[in-house]
């Protein structure tokens, strides 16, 4: 149960950093998707689609951490290359954007002009988020006392 506990807790924490890492760029980049929508731009937009990037961040980074640990499970922070886990980011942003293209009513009317700028910010994103957290893992991995360092691994399970 520990094991199971931990690695669910990472991945619950990745989900987390990249929550709030979406909704600072989802509230930056607000205004021109208003624009593209054709609706106003006002404090409401601004705050519904931060919110709304928040929870894709939730989901993509949460599901990015579950996919890194199935990927490269076995391997250290330090021995993860921040190209392939960019690309995995991306793959991971990429399915926001996918999702919602499987529901038909989502994407109707004022929404449908979003999907292109919507998918490339979601992938760019993606793939910026999860460089960010493996290099602030590498980073924070110096500082770890020796009694730590089995937890540094990526998964905290490899042994």
């Amino acid at each position: 149960m520990g094991k199971w506990f931990r690695r669910v807790k990472a991945m619950l924490g990745t989900g987390v950093l990249w929550s709030a890492g979406s909704l600072f760029v989802g509230a930056l980049a607000s205004p021109v998707l208003a624009a593209l929508a054709g609706v106003g731009f006002s404090l409401v937009v601004v705050v519904e689609t931060g919110l709304l990037f928040a929870a894709f961040g939730l989901v993509a980074g949460t599901g990015f951490a579950w996919i890194l640990s199935g990927v490269e499970g076995r391997k250290t922070v330090e021995q993860l290359l921040a190209w392939r886990v960019a690309l995995l980011g991306a793959v991971a942003g990429l399915a926001f954007p996918v999702l919602l293209a499987l529901f038909p009513g989502v994407l109707a009317g004022a929404a449908l002009p979003l999907l292109v700028p919507v998918s490339l910010l979601s992938v760019f994103l993606g793939a910026g988020l999860s460089a960010g957290t493996v290099l602030a893992a590498q980073n924070a991995k110096e500082e770890l006392t020796a009694g730590h360092q089995a937890e540094a691994r990526l998964t905290g399970l490899a042994e």
